[in-house]
């Protein structure tokens, strides 16, 4: 899928003209990830378009007294739309509302600790997501040599991550509750720097759909840690067959 950005000299005209796949991204206060499809018909281009926004946030600036600290890292389907573009009068139409792209195995890392802070445990929950019959979810960690960081053995968070469990959506993935333990469980593989929850079969496409993750640290010595997150999915159109 091809990946532009807003500020290097791409005009939001540019995500319905030309067949195929595109996605944008822009901040401007929050991150907008713009997913489209377009289909050109003679003078015409059709266009599926979602936007998806992060939600989540961190509980507590600080470890509570026992050393845990959470944070909730999401994405939201903002806007979802058919559109049609005409070349000719350079206008932009509304063909269909809330009918944007369908976004299929939803998964969501939060990383990446360092020293003796760990991932004890992770959930994952949902607002407006087309279910599957069986609603199961996968989770995913990363475990890592303590002395090193991902970046040190990996590509990218999602090459360190390695499948964990299958849980209903809302249960808890737990592991060890501390570094010690960590370290005692794992032995030389390390300890877990990264964690994830994917949405398997379950589907996002609505618009205010949106998928979490609430994801636990045994925090050392009360320092802060600063982990990052990011997604990744399974897009469908419904403009070609696939």
């Amino acid at each position: 899928m091809e990946e532009k950005n807003f500020y290097n000299g791409i005009y939001v005209e540019d995500l319905f003209k030309g067949e195929g796949w595109k996605r944008w991204s822009a901040t401007s206060g929050t991150r907008y990830d713009y997913y489209a499809y377009s289909s050109e018909q003679g003078d015409f281009t059709i266009t599926q378009l979602s936007v998806l926004i992060p939600v989540g946030h961190r509980d507590n600036m600080f470890p509570d007294d026992n050393g845990l600290w959470n944070m909730i890292a999401g994405y939201k389907v903002m806007h979802g739309a058919l559109l049609e573009y005409n070349h000719l009068t350079k206008e932009l139409s509304l063909y269909y509302n809330n009918a944007g792209m369908r976004f299929q195995n939803f998964e969501i890392e939060v990383s990446e600790l360092f020293g003796r802070n760990v991932w004890i445990s992770s959930t994952m929950t949902w607002d407006g997501v087309e279910e599957s019959p069986d609603g199961m979810i996968s989770t995913a960690i990363g475990v890592i040599p303590a002395t090193k960081r991902i970046s040190d053995i990996a590509d990218t968070v999602w090459d360190a991550l390695t499948p964990n469990d299958v849980l209903e959506v809302g249960n808890v993935d737990w592991h060890p509750g501390t570094f010690d333990l960590q370290e005692q469980y794992y032995g030389e593989l390390g300890v877990i720097r990264a964690v994830s929850a994917s949405t398997g079969n379950n589907v996002l496409r609505a618009e205010n759909s949106n998928a979490q993750i609430e994801a636990t640290a045994h925090v050392h010595n009360y320092v802060l840690p600063l982990p990052g997150s990011s997604f990744r999915a399974d897009v469908m159109t419904n403009l070609y067959a696939q």
